[in-house]
């Protein structure tokens, strides 16, 4: 399930019988958060709680504990979400087509989910740490790396820190950096220590494939600090095609219609793209290509 940032999410709980609830707790990406008040619905069994202000996303964990009439002891019920970053105003979207909120939240994430298949990339912001497997003097990365904060190699050392002072210059300063609009994390040599036939990290001794193919756990900012204008001009553009199916017929890859037996054309694309030409030309910058490396 999902959650929106940039709002107060709530998460909800039905009692699986009458009884009391006890209390809930959340943690964001491995990290508790604290407990928070359950708030009791019209329904005597429907609970809610409001989770914090959050623009960070990330995988948000809820943990129910409530106690049910006639048994003993304290039960517990974990609830899983994903706290993603909507490319439209639900509740824009709900005014600008008379929707329910649920309605205008359904339309939202069909939304995000088509550009975020036909870009190969999501467009959210996110302060989390992902681990990739360098080759050869550069790693190619899974997400788009914003910032960078902290690095450790597969055996845990730091080998670049933006908190460890080392001779006026933070751990590792010249030894890595983004390349390819943060696609890619280039490492250079001159960032360690070599022996004959050896390679050294603070004083750990390697052998010199760990530096040409090491497993690299990075810590950063990932992703976009804002979404894009071109990538919400095509939101509000999908939004508008898949709420009136029968808009302009030629922006939905169709080149002909005729009439009595009904032939219908569609052009290269039709159902491999956003479904709108005005959409995929929005989106081209951000289609993300496989195999390339810009250095």
């Amino acid at each position: 399930m999902e959650l929106l940032t940039n709002s107060i999410p709530q998460a909800f709980f039905y009692l699986p019988a009458p009884g009391t609830m006890v209390g809930a707790s959340w943690s964001l990406n491995g990290v508790s958060k604290g407990s928070l008040v359950p708030v009791a619905g019209t329904d005597p069994n429907k609970f809610h709680v409001d989770l914090p202000y959050t623009q960070s996303e990330g995988t948000v964990v809820v943990t129910w504990q409530f106690t049910v009439t006639g048994t003993s002891g304290t039960q517990t019920a974990v609830q899983y979400y994903d706290l993603v970053t909507p490319y439209l105003d639900v509740i824009e979207l709900a005014d600008t087509f008379s929707l329910s909120s649920a309605k205008a939240t359904e339309l939202e994430s069909q939304v995000r989910h088509v550009i975020n298949a036909h870009c190969g990339q999501s467009f959210g912001f996110g302060t989390k740490t992902l681990t990739v497997q360098g080759q050869d003097g550069y790693a190619t990365l899974p997400e788009r790396l914003i910032n960078l904060t902290k690095i450790n190699d597969a055996f845990g050392n730091a080998v670049y820190d933006t908190s460890v002072v080392v001779n006026d210059s933070f751990l590792g300063a010249y030894a890595y950096s983004i390349d390819g609009d943060g696609w890619f994390l280039k490492y250079y040599s001159n960032g360690h220590t070599y022996t004959p036939g050896l390679w050294t990290v603070t004083g750990v001794i390697r052998t010199p494939d760990t530096y040409y193919n090491p497993a690299l756990t990075i810590t950063g900012d990932w992703g976009w600090f804002s979404v894009p204008q071109p990538v919400k001009e095509a939101a509000k553009i999908l939004a508008n095609l898949y709420f009136n199916i029968e808009g302009d017929y030629r922006d939905q890859y169709l080149t002909s219609m005729t009439a009595a037996d009904w032939r219908i054309q569609f052009k290269d694309g039709a159902f491999r793209r956003t479904g709108s030409v005005k959409a995929d030309q929005l989106l081209d910058q951000y289609v993300t290509r496989s195999g390339w490396v810009v250095f």
